[in-house]
């Protein structure tokens, strides 16, 4: 299974190439909708680890941590509070 986080500050950064500093229009809901669908999948993957009496699961995140040209503030971090 495959959740899907994608973009800078969970997608909340306005994207790329477009010339926005705001997010624009509907991206809000773009990042609403992953996010639930990611929920929805870690507690199927939960709920299926308890039904089969499994002793753990595995939650991994990969990012491009190494970006050189991207020095994160908090601010920038933000939504993966959450």
């Amino acid at each position: 299974m495959a959740a899907n986080v994608t973009g800078s500050n969970h997608g909340h950064q306005p994207w790329d190439g477009l010339d926005n500093t705001a997010p624009p229009r509907g991206q809000a809901q773009v990042v609403s909708d992953r996010t639930r669908a990611d929920l929805r999948l870690l507690h199927y993957a939960f709920a299926g680890a308890r039904h089969d009496r499994d002793r753990g699961v595995v939650v991994v995140q990969q990012a491009d941590v190494f970006e050189p040209t991207c020095t994160p503030t908090p601010g920038d971090i933000r939504a993966f509070t959450p």
